[in-house]
C-alpha cells in the first residue's frame, strides 16, 4: 500500500506533468495556428499577409524565425494599432506561411523587395513601417532604397551594423553553415549583439524551439548568408531624410547597435524600454504608447507642412 507521502507526490508528479503539458501545448498553439490571410506572387515566391483596420496604411514587418502572427499579434501590437491604422502583415520569405526557397540569392534585398511589390499589389503608394529584429534592418533598407514610399518608420530591437565588419560577417557564415548542417548554434542575438549582454534563458528557450522544430533551417541559412546585403553604409545613413523611432530595451543585445543608428540617422530619436531584453520589449505597454506617439507627430509634422 502506498503510504501517504508517495500518494502526495504521486498527486504532485500528476500535476506538474499536467501544468508542462497544457504549456507545450500553449507554445504550439501560439506557433503552428495560424489565421490565414491571403497569398500573392512575387519573384517566383508565394508571400502570405493579412490587412486589418481602417486608416493610413501601417506595414508591419516580424523578426528572425518568427512570423507576422507570433511577433505583432501575440503582444497585442495589432490590436492596438489597428484601432487607428490600415494594418498590414506579412510573412517575410522563408518564414511562416510563406514561400521559403534555399538558394542565398533569393533573399538579401528581395526582403524589400517583396514589402514594396505587397504595398503595389494593395494600390498603396507610401505607407508607415514598422520592422522589428531582422523586420527592422529590412525596413531600413527599404528607407534607403526607397525613401518616397516610406513616410516614416518605427525599428524596434534594430540598429546599424557597420558593412565594413568582415570579422561579423565571417561570424555569420559560420552561424549560416551550423544552420544548414542541423548543429547546435549559438543564438544569433550573440553574433548580432553586445557578448557580454548575451541573450537570457527565455530568449535562448524560444530561438531553439523556433530554429529547431518550427522552421526551415536551409532557408533560414540562406537569408543569415545575404544579411550582408541589408546594410547601410554610414554615408547612407546620414543622407536619411525618411524620420525613424528606434524602440530598444535597455537590456537588448542589439542596443549598442540601435544607439549607433539613432546618432547617425538625422532624423531619428531613440526610446529604452527600461528592463525589457530583445523579446520582452514587444509585450511592454511603454513599446505601444511609443509606437503610436512617434506617428501622431510624424502626422501632425505632415499636417503642419503641407500646403493650405
Amino acid at each position: 500500500m502506498p503510504t501517504a507521502v508517495s500518494k502526495l507526490l504521486l498527486w504532485l508528479a500528476a500535476g506538474l506533468g499536467l501544468l508542462l503539458l497544457i504549456a507545450v501545448g500553449a507554445v504550439l498553439l501560439l506557433v503552428v495556428h495560424r489565421q490565414p490571410g491571403a497569398t500573392f506572387q512575387h519573384d517566383g515566391v508565394a508571400l502570405h499577409y493579412r490587412v486589418e483596420g481602417s486608416g493610413e496604411p501601417l506595414l508591419l514587418l516580424h523578426g528572425f524565425a518568427v512570423h507576422s502572427d507570433l511577433n505583432w499579434r501575440v503582444p497585442g501590437l495589432v490590436r492596438v494599432l489597428a484601432r487607428r491604422y490600415r494594418v498590414i502583415t506579412l510573412d517575410l520569405r522563408g518564414h511562416g506561411l510563406s514561400g521559403k526557397p534555399h538558394r542565398p540569392q533569393a533573399y538579401g534585398r528581395k526582403l524589400v523587395g517583396d514589402a514594396m511589390a505587397l504595398l503595389d499589389h494593395l494600390g498603396i503608394e507610401s505607407a508607415w513601417l514598422g520592422g522589428y529584429s531582422l523586420g527592422g534592418y529590412v525596413g531600413l533598407r527599404a528607407c534607403a532604397d526607397f525613401p518616397q514610399r516610406i513616410r516614416g518608420a518605427v525599428l524596434l530591437g534594430a540598429g546599424w551594423q557597420d558593412p565594413g565588419d568582415k570579422a561579423f560577417f565571417a561570424a555569420l557564415d559560420d552561424y549560416a553553415a551550423r544552420l544548414e548542417r542541423g548543429a547546435e548554434t549559438r543564438p544569433l542575438m550573440s553574433y548580432l549583439g553586445d557578448v557580454p549582454r548575451s541573450p537570457g534563458p527565455l530568449h535562448l528557450a524560444v530561438e531553439r524551439l523556433m530554429l529547431g522544430v518550427f522552421n526551415d533551417r536551409r532557408a533560414l541559412a540562406a537569408l543569415v548568408r545575404r544579411l550582408h546585403d541589408l546594410t547601410l553604409s554610414e554615408a547612407e545613413l546620414r543622407r536619411l531624410r525618411v524620420p525613424l523611432c528606434i524602440i530598444v530595451g535597455s537590456r537588448d543585445p542589439l542596443r549598442r547597435e540601435a544607439e549607433a543608428l539613432a546618432v547617425r540617422a538625422p532624423r531619428a530619436s531613440l526610446h529604452l524600454v527600461e528592463g525589457a531584453d530583445h523579446i520582452t520589449a514587444a509585450f511592454r505597454r511603454q513599446t505601444r504608447q511609443q509606437f503610436l506617439r512617434c506617428l501622431a507627430q510624424w502626422e501632425l509634422d505632415m499636417d503642419q507642412n503641407s500646403p493650405q
